[in-house]
């Protein structure tokens, strides 16, 4: 399968060709200029309409006109098509310009790794004051050499590129010098012309040239004595550097010691969408008429054995949110999947490719093993009955979008309902022969790959869920065990107190749990890997509890106390939302039908409302991206197009905001942002009253879009 971010067939050789120009507009100066003129002819015989497996003819190419003028792409006109044809016209356009500006961004960087590749750093730089740091700028693929001193001449010509060509292209016509004579040509004419100029303006261009010399002497010092950037960017380049860094090393390697040679490096690659990849560069080859090197000779062995070995180590190292926020734009960056690593005796590996195998971590051997020995004992300590929770789809968190706390936190709870009180069961004894390390009290690492693949995966993980609280219970006899040395908080640490007064199903939609699962909301437990459970909990419920913690006769302090207090507390209804004249009409006409009367101004939906609109006033109501259109109702299509729906559609819209599959980014504001989602809420509220099963969804609904949503307006304050 042909890779859709590389050059193959006529393409490549088209680029190769250009190598020798661009070098040459590297020499003179004026890279921008000949990458423009590169991409023009590139897109002249490869066109953007063209299937990137496709290559044109022979004859097609030796029939291209550089010269000819290009067609223009007209932008729709929408009064003379209908809403969806325009939409459909504008995404044809929107995705057009997408693909030229992606493909024009790779033919830059691909020249400018062709360029490095063949130009590489020169021997004799290397005995400089640090080889070390030779080597480092060997492997970014920047010029270790001290900048030389600029001259006069140099810096005016740079102003006076258009009249130096001009000249030179005039006495080459008159003199016939060839192409390769050219260069020394424009030279001899640039300082024929700056003779020519008066000595004031002379002497003010030596001034200039002796300013730029020292500013550029300056920034190399910083660039030498600084330590390597970690800019995504910079990463990348390292990366891509790899190569031509470690495969003379390894060759040396070999040489000098007469072994073989192998090297393997992994993590995130920005320019990979920051997926977990690996690669593997090899020297030295095996006796025989085919010599093969150890990469080639035991590929299926190394791909089956190794990588998912090193991948499941990889996946240790790094988290999901690290992964992401390496990651890079596809048009901004040159991935090592692109340029073609098997020709250069490289082998890429994803991780993504490459599940855990059959072989699980000791460590999550020995939890497995510990939560079976628990389970005798828990099934006697537990309730036989759970009250029923609402059903609705449980809130995913993603981590990325969450702080760490402070100080660990401390979950308690009391009865969901008053009545006489029962001394607390001892909790289980924990098996003498099994460890209490408190490696066990966090989440399994496992679950923190960055394809999010796993039983406790965080993206997945909620409050009221199987697996949540078979994990945390499991966490929490581990922590209440007798002479457990981790049993108890260390000194000096500061605790916050959260009471839960009904079953977690009120605070969130879950889904129905176990026996076992529905002891863990009555039990004290201390974990500090639950911080980022907490933002699941709505701000609306929330509350000092100082006044309780006195009354039991415990000290308290107001920057620690917080109670959740779920059901017992109505929350008011908050007025409406008044937009001023300076907002736009779009968003005037949306918010008055928000808050309309037609859903009795619930003060949940109106809560909602209210932090979109704030949403949005933070964003100045402005459009940069549009919200994904995938596995959106047609329905809310139509009422953006339209800014109608029928009934009939509101019911059908009913039906299908069940769907459970993932969006892309959400974050988007402006008429195709997240006021789509507000919509189908809308139609969808209006048609749930008419069933009380339907209506409690719709609530449901209405939550996790609030906690959304105040993730959102509260993130940047």
């Amino acid at each position: 399968m042909v890779n859709p971010r590389a050059f193959q067939g006529a393409r490549k050789i088209f680029l190769t060709g250009e190598k020798e120009a661009y070098s040459q507009a590297v020499d003179e100066g004026f890279v921008p200029e000949a990458v423009v003129k590169i991409q023009h002819r590139y897109f002249k015989r490869f066109p953007i309409d063209l299937p990137d497996e496709v290559d044109p003819t022979p004859e097609e190419l030796a029939a291209v006109d550089d010269e000819a003028i290009d067609p223009e792409y007209p932008e729709p006109d929408p009064e003379k098509m209908t809403g969806a044809e325009y939409e459909a016209a504008m995404e044809e356009l929107s995705k057009r310009q997408r693909k030229i500006a992606f493909w024009k961004g790779q033919i830059k960087r691909w020249l400018a790794y062709q360029y490095t590749k063949d130009h590489d750093v020169d021997s004799k730089a290397n005995g400089a004051n640090d080889p070390y740091r030779a080597l480092l700028y060997k492997l970014t693929g920047k010029e270790f050499v001290r900048p030389r001193v600029k001259t006069p001449c140099n810096v005016w010509r740079k102003t006076q590129r258009g009249a130096i060509e001009e000249k030179t292209k005039a006495l080459a016509a008159e003199l016939s010098v060839g192409k390769k004579g050219l260069a020394a040509l424009r030279d001899k004419i640039a300082r024929e012309m700056f003779s020519q100029l008066p000595e004031e303006e002379r002497r003010k261009w030596r001034s200039t040239a002796e300013q730029e010399s020292n500013a550029a002497q300056k920034m190399w010092e910083q660039e030498v004595t600084s330590p390597a950037s970690t800019a995504s960017e910079d990463r990348q380049r390292c990366i891509l550097g790899l190569i031509r860094f470690m495969q003379p090393v390894l060759d040396l390697v070999c040489e000098a010691t007469g072994w073989k040679a192998s090297f393997i490096a992994g993590g995130p690659e920005p320019a990979h969408d920051g997926k977990l990849n690996m690669l593997s560069i090899h020297s030295g080859k095996m006796t025989g008429d085919v010599p093969l090197d150890f990469g080639v000779a035991k590929r299926e062995d190394y791909k089956k054995l190794f990588i998912p070995i090193y991948g499941r180590f990889l996946k240790k190292c790094y988290s999901a949110e690290e992964c992401h926020s390496r990651a890079l734009k596809p048009e901004d960056s040159l991935s090592l999947e692109a340029i073609g690593l098997e020709a250069e005796g490289a082998s890429l590996f994803s991780v993504e490719d490459f599940p855990g195998g059959p072989n699980p971590s000791t460590s999550s051997s020995q939890e497995r093993r510990m939560i079976s020995a628990l389970e005798p004992e828990l099934s006697a300590a537990t309730p036989t009955s759970v009250p029923p929770t609402r059903g609705a789809s449980p809130l995913a968190v993603h981590p990325s979008t969450l702080e760490p706390p402070i100080a660990p936190v401390r979950l308690r709870s009391r009865p969901p309902s008053p009545g006489p009180s029962h001394a607390c069961s001892p909790p289980p004894q924990f098996p003498k022969t099994l460890s209490t390390s408190r490696s066990f009290i966090s989440f399994d690492l496992d679950c923190l790959h960055c394809n999010g693949s796993s039983a406790f995966d965080p993206h997945h993980l909620c409050i009221g869920s199987t697996a949540f609280n078979e994990h945390i219970l499991a966490s929490e006899e581990l922590l209440s065990s007798p002479g457990s040395p981790n049993a108890s908080p260390p000194p000096n640490t500061s605790f916050s107190s959260i009471s839960t007064v009904s079953s977690a199903s009120e605070a969130l939609p879950s889904t129905k749990t176990s026996s076992a699962s529905g002891e863990l909301l009555s039990s004290s437990i201390t974990l500090s890997s639950l911080w980022h459970l907490l933002p699941l909990i709505p701000t609306a419920y929330l509350k000092r509890s100082g006044a309780e913690n006195e009354a039991k006769g415990r000290t308290t302090r107001r920057s620690r106390a917080a109670e959740v207090v779920v059901g017992s507390v109505e929350p008011e209804v908050p007025a409406a939302v008044v937009a001023d004249s300076s907002v736009p009409s779009w968003f005037s006409s949306v918010l008055s039908m928000l808050q309309s009367q037609v859903l009795d101004r619930d003060p949940q939906w109106m809560a909602l409302v209210e932090k979109w609109a704030a949403f949005e006033a933070q964003e100045h109501y402005e459009e940069v991206d549009r919200l994904p259109s995938s596995f959106r109702p047609d329905v809310i299509g139509a009422w953006i197009q339209q800014s109608v729906l029928r009934d009939t559609a509101r019911r059908q819209q009913d039906q299908s905001g069940q769907s459970q599959r993932k969006l892309g980014g959400i974050e988007e504001a402006g008429l195709n942002g997240l006021v789509s989602v507000l919509a189908g809420l809308f139609f969808w509220g209006c048609a749930a009253k008419e069933g009380q099963q339907t209506l409690l969804e719709w609530e449901s609904a209405v939550k996790d879009c609030l906690v959304v949503l105040t993730q959102l307006t509260t993130s940047v304050a």
